[in-house]
C-alpha cells in the first residue's frame, strides 16, 4: 500500500499535478517523512507540524504501508 502525504498552505504550491493537495508514494522498508520531503523540494525547516495518520510525528519517524503524512507550514494570523 502506498504512503499517503498531504500538503498544506505554502507547501503544497506546485508539488502536485493540477492543484491536488496530496499525492502517493511507494512504501518501502526503513522511508521516512526526512526522505518524503527532501523529494518533495521542501526543506526540513518548512514542515512545522508533522502528523502521521492523525498523530504528531518529527522527520526521523520511519513509515509505514498506508501511512498518511500531513504537512503544514508555520501560520499566523490575528
Amino acid at each position: 500500500m502506498p504512503i499517503t502525504v498531504k500538503l498544506f498552505a505554502t507547501l503544497r504550491k506546485g508539488q502536485f499535478p493540477e492543484s491536488a493537495t496530496e499525492g502517493k508514494f511507494e512504501h518501502y522498508q526503513g522511508i521516512t517523512i526526512r526522505q518524503i520531503i527532501k523529494w518533495l523540494h521542501i526543506t526540513e525547516e518548512e514542515p512545522a507540524i508533522i502528523f502521521i495518520n492523525g498523530r504528531h510525528s518529527d522527520l526521523d519517524q520511519e513509515l509505514k504501508s498506508g501511512d498518511i503524512v500531513s504537512l503544514f507550514p508555520l501560520v499566523g494570523g490575528g
